[in-house]
Formats: structure tokens, sequence, C-alpha cells
């Protein structure tokens, strides 16, 4: 195993240099359980996947994923998770940074889409339909010239996103501030600059970044608002 190891090693280094070379970067955890001698037990460590997937975009690059290991989430954060915010801290003197925060559109949806089976909300209803639209947007231009999918987002989702937002907003005054769907809404409202960025990673897809097993296989996901989204729901 330990041959093995050190023949593997320039390989992963080269697809590792590759993946972080990308413009945009999907990265996903999940817990695992490591040995730990002396206590009788195993302790959670974290076993990250970072991916290179350029392919909504038109991009000449090959997809491919690279997976690291972590004892813990220290020093790195996720989507939401605490200190998040020190990967955007600005780093020049014009107040530039070295990342741009890109929320996960599906983890908004999520957030509502949990809380719709038990309370049939009709404002969480026309919030899961809002967003679909934006899904399908992406599903549509997934592929063609950046220019092509820049037009798109600003002709179609630009105006779509508004009046979600609006939509969100309304409702929140509306109910009471300690709901379950309150609490969903402000999820998505307290992190409205990061889901209106104008990346691919925002509203292309519903596919987790854990389920890049479909990457060889060129999954296209539909935006479908009845869809469960802890599945992989692709075309």
């Amino acid at each position: 195993m330990g041959r093995l190891t050190f023949l593997l090693d320039p390989l992963v280094h080269a697809i590792g240099d590759h993946v972080r070379a990308g413009s945009a970067l999907h990265a996903d955890d999940t817990p695992v359980p490591v040995l730990d001698p002396g206590r009788g037990r195993t302790k959670t460590g974290r076993l990250w996947t970072l991916v290179r997937d350029e392919r909504p975009w038109a991009g000449p690059e090959p997809p491919a994923a690279v997976y690291l290991y972590s004892p813990d989430r220290r020093g790195v954060r996720a989507d939401a998770y605490a200190g998040f915010g020190r990967l955007y801290a600005p780093t020049t003197p014009q107040g530039d940074a070295r990342l741009a925060e890109v929320a996960r559109g599906a983890h908004a949806r999520r957030k509502i889409y949990d809380i719709h089976p038990s309370t049939r909300s009709p404002a969480a209803a026309e919030a899961l339909e809002r967003i679909a639209e934006l899904f399908a947007i992406e599903a549509e231009i997934r592929g063609a010239t950046p220019t092509t999918r820049l037009e798109a987002r600003r002709r179609h989702t630009v105006p779509r996103l508004a009046a979600l937002k609006d939509h969100l907003e309304a409702t929140l005054a509306r109910i009471s501030r300690k709901s379950k769907l309150a609490e969903a809404i402000r999820y998505a409202t307290s992190r409205w600059e990061a889901l209106s960025h104008p990346s691919p990673g925002t509203w292309a897809q519903l596919c987790a970044p854990r389920d890049y097993a479909q990457l060889a296989e060129g999954c296209a996901c539909r935006a479908d608002a009845s869809a469960n989204p802890s599945t992989t729901n692709c075309a």
C-alpha cells in the first residue's frame, strides 16, 4: 500500500492543481469515522470533494474531482458555516477579495421545500415555482457560450430574481417571524447578494457536489419544483 501511495502521489497532485486552477470551484464535505487509537472509539473526520466542471459555460478544460481529508472543519467553511466570511475578506488596498461568494440556490430552495409538506403554504409553493423557473433558465443555456449565457441571465434571470425577492419579503411581512417558513425565507434573503451572483454555480443545477459519480455521464439536472432536493434529479 505504501508503494502504491508513492506512485499515485504525483497524479493526485496533478489532478488537484488542475481542479484548483479553475475559475469556479465546487466543494462539499461528508463526515467519515476515523480510528482514534487509545480511546476505544472512532472520531469524526471530514472527506472533501473539490470539483472543477466548466461544461455548463462551454469551457475548454475537462471536468475533474479531487478528494481531500481533514480532521475537522476548522479553517475551512462552506455555505453559511461560521467563519466562511473570512474567505471573502478584502486583500488589496482597493478592497478587492481573492474569492467571490456564490451561494447555492439549491440550499435556499431546500429550506423552503423541507417545510412545505407540513404547512402546505401557498406562499412556499409559489416560491418553489419561482425558483424552478430559475433552474429551468440555467438548464436551457447549459453549454452555451459565456456571451449567450450572460445575455440570457440579464434578460430572464435578473427580473425573476427581483420578483422572487419581492415575493419572499412580502411573505415575511405577513407571517409570524418565529415560524419555520420565516426562518427559511430569512436564510435566503440574508444571503441575497451571494444568491444573485452571476455564476453558473448559483442556480445552474439541483445536483449536490457529492454526486460527481455522474461527471463522466454529463448529468443535466431538471428544475422540478416538486423534486426532493436530497436526491439527484437527472435527465
